[in-house]
């Protein structure tokens, strides 16, 4: 019984391995076709999730570790090789604090965001 419980373990292992390989390549497919730019050797990893995605531009050799969250309405730019840690979160935009609602109203300001090359965050 003791083998046959390992056996079982290992294959529902593997697949689970296999399962996140299948998310992280289709995920980067869809964002590929939806961003401004994607290089070459870009990984977005499992539970990251990105909006704006026409506003964005990423370079080369970038990794998006899991669980990260960005809105890249207002603009994004990522140079090359370039790391995020887990569970980072990048707004382009913030509330507008000048307008007459106090201690902000219901409107944004978008600003585009940069990170230039060879940066880790996180």
């Amino acid at each position: 019984m003791g083998f046959i419980a390992i056996l079982l373990g290992n294959m529902l292992h593997k697949w689970g391995k296999l399962r996140e390989l299948l998310v992280e390549r289709y995920l980067n497919h869809y964002y590929s076709q939806k961003m401004g730019k994607m290089g070459k050797g870009v990984r977005i990893l499992k539970r990251s999730r990105i909006t704006g995605l026409d506003k964005i531009v990423i370079e080369d050799n970038v990794t998006i570790a899991d669980n990260v969250f960005i809105r890249g309405e207002g603009g994004l730019y990522i140079g090359p090789n370039c790391h995020f840690s887990r569970n980072v979160v990048i707004y382009t935009h913030n509330h507008n604090y000048e307008g007459a609602a106090l201690p902000y109203d219901n409107t944004f300001r978008y600003r585009k965001v940069t990170i230039e090359k060879n940066v880790w965050v996180g």
